[in-house]
Parts: structure tokens; sequence; C-alpha cells
């Protein structure tokens, strides 16, 4: 396959007589869209994902419609309930997106937030608190307080 010659013979840029602006030279234009078609036509196909990985037809993107609507982008699924174990009671977030969890009401001393090994404490007895996957939180009461998780 031969590709048209780089047009060297004329300035990329030049400006326009009518109005006095630069404007991409209509040559050099067109010699991008043949090399960025593969240098075959003139015809940009904006549209033609043929011979890439996934996408076919009306998918414009580079992945198939169900890889695409499999990734957790944002999860606005349903608030729902923790029911917490003995305290201290660990809640970790391994739902593979990130989630809030409210905890409120109850008898609370300490809530911990934790992620690998180390926990830190909150300062808080109640509140939002976002969980990233794998993290935790620890909360410590005598009374059950009640928590949910929101998924995000």
């Amino acid at each position: 396959m031969a590709f048209q010659p780089v047009p060297t013979y004329q300035d990329p840029v030049e400006v326009d007589k009518r109005t006095g602006k630069f404007q991409f030279n209509p040559t050099w234009l067109s010699w991008f869209l043949t090399l960025s078609n593969g240098g075959l036509s003139n015809t940009i196909q904006h549209n033609s994902l043929l011979g890439l990985q996934g996408g076919g037809s009306g998918q414009f993107y580079h992945l198939t419609s169900t890889q695409l609507n499999s990734i957790p982008f944002r999860n606005t699924g349903a608030i729902a309930t923790i029911t917490p174990g003995a305290s201290p009671y660990t809640y970790t977030n391994s739902d593979g997106f990130d989630e809030d969890v409210i905890v409120q009401g109850g008898t609370v001393s300490k809530i911990e937030f934790g992620r690998g090994a180390t926990f830190q404490d909150v300062g808080l007895t109640a509140g939002m608190y976002h969980l990233s996957p794998g993290d935790k939180l620890k909360v410590t009461y005598t009374v059950v307080p009640n928590m949910v998780k929101v998924p995000r």
C-alpha cells in the first residue's frame, strides 16, 4: 500500500483571504484525512471499528456492550440494611464498588475506619462513612445501632 507523500510544498496553516483568520490548509487537511483512514481513500469512517477488539455494528467503543455494562462506574443499587454482630462489630466493604455506611442510634462508644490492618478512631459515634472496596468500619456499642449501606 502506498501513502500519499507529505505536502511539504505548502504551509500547514494559512490565512483565509476572506476573513483574515488562520485556517488549516485544505491540502494538508486532505492528506491527514487520507492518512487517518489508512491511506485508502479521502473518506473518514468515524464509527468504523472493524478489525479492532470488541465493538460491532452500532457499538462505538472498544468493548462489547456486555463488557461495558459490567464495569462498575457507579452503582445506584438500593440502600441495604446491615445487621451488626457482637460488639465491636467490623463491617467490611466486600461489594467491589464504593459505598457509604450510615451508623445511627443505639449506644455507640467508638467508630473506627480501617484499611488493611490499620484502624483509626473517627472521633464520632454516628454519621455517614465512605468505604472503598476492602475498607472496614469497626463499631463499638452497648446497644445495637442502625446501620445501612448506600452503593456508590
